[in-house]
């Protein structure tokens, strides 16, 4: 039997004094087998005095579609609830709000959740696309986002048990082909020094997302925003070194800018 592995990818560490609440899914992976589903939560983490919410996210309707959405616990009764699943678009949108004068909500907990349901093999990404969150004098409030990746089955370019052989793992970027912006995923498993550069078709640096950045082990996302420059073939290239400047991992990959 094929298999969906849907893998959200989420690093959590305690809020510090004026740091964003943190919006997330959960669990972090699910296994499920083609023509199955399973259910995905999303959180919020470390809010205050929250009155309401709208939130929308996207995913690949060529991979999976996404089911019913319940109301989560977050908010207790009387409160507004609704969503809307646009499965052709491929984004589903949910809203709430706490009732009259009830009382706000503190804390961490579930805003909603949904069932996802495995349609092929391939790579996803669920991305939260428009987020308002509102607290008890309506006024905004902002949070942090992660985006959830999601490996259906194994394409060939993602090996789901390289978790089990502990390695150091570059995947492809996703959309690929993409415009103006794309997000490199990789996966490490020690601390490491990271750099990546971006190259145009002739070999030349036309940006660096990271440079010389600490990460701890696990799971990274990084945005490339190509945002003025040309369509065409590009080139992401990798690299981790170990504490002592030692190069420990070098990769590179291919995408397409398309406008």
């Amino acid at each position: 039997m094929k298999l969906l592995l849907v893998l959200f990818i989420i690093t959590i560490s305690p809020l510090t004094a004026g740091e964003k609440p943190l919006l997330r899914f959960f669990p972090e992976y699910i296994e499920i087998g083609i023509n199955e589903q399973a259910t995905v939560e999303v959180w919020i983490d470390s809010i205050e005095a929250l009155k309401g919410f709208s939130v929308q996210f996207s995913y690949n309707t060529g991979k999976v579609d996404v089911l019913q959405v319940r109301e989560g616990t977050m908010f207790t009764s009387p409160a507004f609830f609704a969503s809307f699943i646009d499965s052709v678009a491929g984004i589903v949108k949910v809203e709430s709000a706490m009732l009259g004068d009830g009382r706000k909500v503190d804390g961490s907990g579930k805003l909603f959740s949904f069932d996802v349901y495995g349609k092929s093999e391939g790579n996803d990404t669920l991305t939260f696309v428009a987020v308002s969150f509102r607290d008890v004098d309506l006024a905004r409030l902002e949070v942090n986002m992660k985006y959830g990746v999601l490996t259906i089955g194994k394409p060939s370019n993602v090996d789901v048990h390289y978790i089990k052989n502990n390695t150091f793992r570059l995947f492809q970027n996703y959309p690929n082909p993409f415009n103006p912006a794309t997000y490199f995923y990789f996966y490490l498993p020690n601390t490491s020094n990271v750099s990546i550069i971006v190259y145009n078709s002739i070999g030349q640096v036309v940006q660096k997302p990271v440079n010389g950045k600490i990460y701890q082990p696990g799971y990274h996302i990084v945005e490339f925003d190509a945002t003025g420059f040309p369509s065409g073939i590009y080139f992401f290239r990798m690299e981790a070194r170990a504490a002592n400047g030692m190069t420990v991992f070098n990769d590179s990959k291919r995408m397409i800018l398309m406008r």
